[in-house]
């Protein structure tokens, strides 16, 4: 993967979320949760990683409904429901 990045996944509920990490919270100052825009996905952050310092854990991932995380059809996308779905993911061991 680009930027140092590595492709990762993760159950939690009823989704399997795919994200890229550079770096990990144990040996790294401070984590980073990068969330993309409407229509996009988790790669946009590639870029720009390089503006982030190296001592920077870094979490880009794919949201429900984009890139290579779970799409269901009938599932609620309105900004509040991605945002308790985030909440799960945060808050689920990994």
């Amino acid at each position: 993967m680009r930027a140092g990045f590595v492709v990762r996944n993760v159950e939690v509920e009823q989704f399997s979320y795919s994200f890229i990490e550079r770096g990990n919270h144990l040996s790294c100052e401070s984590t980073v949760l990068l969330i993309h825009g409407f229509a996009a996905t988790k790669d946009v952050w590639c870029t720009m990683a390089n503006a982030f310092p190296p001592s920077s854990h870094l979490i880009a991932l794919d949201l429900p409904g984009h890139g290579k995380t779970t799409r269901k059809q009938l599932d609620d996308h309105s900004i509040p429901e991605q945002v308790a779905k985030l909440h799960n993911v945060r808050t689920t061991k990994h």
